[in-house]
């Protein structure tokens, strides 16, 4: 899946990292994404768990930034 937050927020002069990783969360939490207000020739995988995110951000200044973020399995419920 392809998806991307900055559309709905714009320039955040330093904050797109940590409103991305809200938005990261918030996929995991809930299975369910915002696709891109435009047409995009994105493939994307219908009925399969998202457990994993990479996210980047790059910033003026050659700052560059990426971390993935993952779904955590509960120690209670059976594998």
């Amino acid at each position: 899946v392809l998806c991307s937050g900055k559309w709905m927020t714009g320039h955040t002069l330093g904050a797109s990292g940590c409103l991305t990783l809200d938005y990261a969360i918030w996929i995991l939490k809930t299975q369910t994404y915002l696709g891109f207000p435009y047409d995009a020739a994105v493939s994307t995988i219908k009925n399969k768990p998202i457990n994993r995110i990479l996210i980047t951000a790059v910033g003026f200044g050659g700052n560059a930034a990426a971390i993935i973020v993952s779904r955590v399995r509960s120690l209670l419920t059976p594998q």
